[in-house]
């Protein structure tokens, strides 16, 4: 699990994750060149343990934006601040790109899940709004184009050649109803994903009086 101090000098945030999990510390050398703060550890077994990673910058993404974008969550008595998903896939992405120590199934499957979230989040910030979908609007478009954004820059494009990991996948194209979309931008972004995703979705009628998407079969 990952934090985000707003100073690379909050050891005490370290501490305080520290004693909640019961566990140790590790600070790294102050010459060391990393974004990570330290590291709060708990080891369970020889081959278990808990890691709490406290970071003070983020690959690709300036600090201050993912603080203002970040979304209020609230458990019982605790109240914390969770990234917004968007912003976790392209630290993801931007991770698996340049960090060599994510470059692995590890780097990958946290990718994935990350596709994951970011699908399922647009899913639901489209059933926010049926009443624009009914009118062949999608509330969704701004966010479609970050995504789409994401998988057409470089990181995108050389992390689905060399990982097979395709940041595309996060779009469900079903969530979009007829009309420019389908013509204009559809084809390009099919590309832009892993061929068993994108070959799941076919457009709408050309009329708009079909369903939004026919999903294809695919025996899953």
């Amino acid at each position: 699990m990952d934090f985000l101090a707003e100073s690379p000098g909050d050891v005490e945030g370290v501490k305080r994750y520290a004693r909640a999990l019961g566990g140790s510390i590790l600070i790294p050398s102050e010459h060391a060149m990393t974004s990570l703060v330290g590291q709060a550890y708990l080891e369970l077994s020889a081959d278990e343990h808990i890691n709490v990673d406290v970071l003070w910058k983020l690959i690709g993404i300036d600090a201050r934006r993912v603080f203002a974008r970040s979304v209020e969550v609230t458990m019982g008595a605790a109240a914390f601040r969770v990234m917004h998903p968007l912003d976790v896939l392209r630290s993801r992405l931007l991770n698996i790109h340049e960090l060599a120590d994510k470059q692995n199934e590890k780097g990958e499957m946290q990718l994935r899940l990350a596709i994951d979230v970011a699908r399922e989040f647009l899913r639901e910030e489209a059933a926010k709004h049926p009443e624009a979908l009914a009118t062949g609007r999608s509330p969704i478009q701004v966010l479609v184009s970050e995504i789409e954004k994401l998988a057409v820059e470089d990181a995108g494009r050389k992390v689905a050649s060399r990982h097979g990991v395709h940041v595309a996948d996060a779009i469900d194209p079903s969530l979009i109803p007829a009309g420019m979309f389908w013509t204009k931008r559809w084809p390009a972004l099919q590309g832009l994903m892993s061929p068993e995703y994108g070959e799941r979705f076919a457009p709408p009628d050309l009329d708009g009086e079909g369903p939004p998407v026919r999903l294809r079969p695919t025996g899953g």
